[in-house]
């Protein structure tokens, strides 16, 4: 079964450093990751390599889940890299997050790589799964845009 891939870019007017402080929070992915329902638990309060955290998620419309990241990478305040498991539909689950200077703002570039699980089942289930990932992850990367810009003026 071939990796599905969603990704979605914003530009926001908020220097790369802010941004990077809110993405490497884990504790916030619940005020703006869509599919986070609660962040509960992170072995530490700022996402640099080998820090753990668990979440419990909102997968798809009512079926709920529970998954477990650990940052793989941190290069701050440029690239970070989770990988992730515990969401049953879904095998190798990793988030890539990546920020770039963009005038005085920051390009954002969010990448989450996932395979469907359930074997041959997995293509059925991924053409509902996939539509709301993407969706989620629009309203997601929306959310955080929002938070950096209110932020930046704060």
């Amino acid at each position: 079964m071939s990796e599905t891939v969603i990704e979605c870019v914003a530009q926001i007017a908020a220097p790369p450093e802010q941004v990077w402080a809110t993405i490497s929070d884990t504790r916030r992915y619940a005020e703006w990751v869509e599919n986070t329902d609660e962040v509960v638990s992170a072995s530490a309060d700022v996402a640099v390599e080998g820090v753990t955290y668990e979440e419990r998620n909102t997968v798809a419309g009512p079926v709920k889940g529970r998954s477990r990241w650990v940052v793989d990478s941190a290069d701050a305040p440029r690239h970070t890299v989770h990988s992730g498991e515990g969401i049953a539909v879904v095998k190798g689950m990793r988030l890539e997050m990546t920020l770039a200077p963009d005038g005085d703002g920051t390009r954002y570039q969010h990448r989450l790589i996932y395979t469907p699980a359930l074997g041959p089942l997995g293509p059925l289930v991924n053409l509902v799964l996939r539509p709301s990932v993407q969706r989620a992850t629009i309203r997601g990367v929306a959310n955080l845009k929002a938070i950096c810009e209110r932020e930046a003026r704060a």
